[in-house]
């Protein structure tokens, strides 16, 4: 005997067919999700496009300026931000892949576009990053901005998307944690 009780779609709605392919959570693939990896491969694409140029263009040039405030500057980089743990070799190429992967599972995870979007950011330029300790067995930083006797890190388009990408996150935290703040009865 046929089951008298109705087959739903995904909103509730008598179908005849089934639902779509849902993820592990019983959701549908998210369309953030999506956004937020395809972020990630753009900035690793132009992260890895402009190191290129510059390694072809300008590798052998010394100091190229293109402003007052702006030149391009070839710097090996084999430690992390602001130049610590120049000595660290493998061992920060590892912790790096790690994190990177993390930050990966992460966003798989993520449902809200802005953390999807933040995220893609900081995958982003962790990919390229990656991709230069792999390669190179350094990463590859060439913008250096200075303003008179002050001066900024030499960085490059991927050490930009994670900054942007972990500043997005913290402002993210915040404005979550206001909005939970004004929900809890008091």
């Amino acid at each position: 005997m046929a089951d008298p009780t109705p087959q739903t779609d995904c909103h509730g709605e008598t179908i005849a067919s089934t639902c779509p392919p849902t993820t592990e959570e019983g959701r549908r693939p998210s369309f953030s999700r999506l956004a937020g990896l395809l972020l990630a491969l753009v900035i690793l694409i132009a992260d890895r496009v402009s190191k290129l140029w510059f390694l072809a263009h300008w590798r052998d040039a010394g100091v190229l300026t293109l402003a007052p405030v702006l030149d391009f500057r070839l710097v090996w980089n084999p430690g992390i931000s602001l130049g610590l743990l120049q000595d660290g070799g493998t061992a920060i190429t590892v912790v790096t892949a790690l994190i990177t992967a993390a930050v990966a599972v992460w966003l798989w995870r993520v449902r809200d576009r802005g953390e999807a979007l933040a995220l893609g950011l900081v995958l982003g330029g962790a990919l390229g990053n990656l991709w230069d300790r792999l390669h190179y067995g350094a990463v590859v930083d060439f913008v250096h901005f200075h303003v008179g006797d002050w001066s900024f890190y030499v960085f490059n388009l991927a050490d930009a998307a994670l900054s942007v990408g972990a500043g997005a996150m913290i402002l993210l935290s915040l404005r979550q944690m206001r909005r939970a703040g004004r929900q809890q009865p008091g």
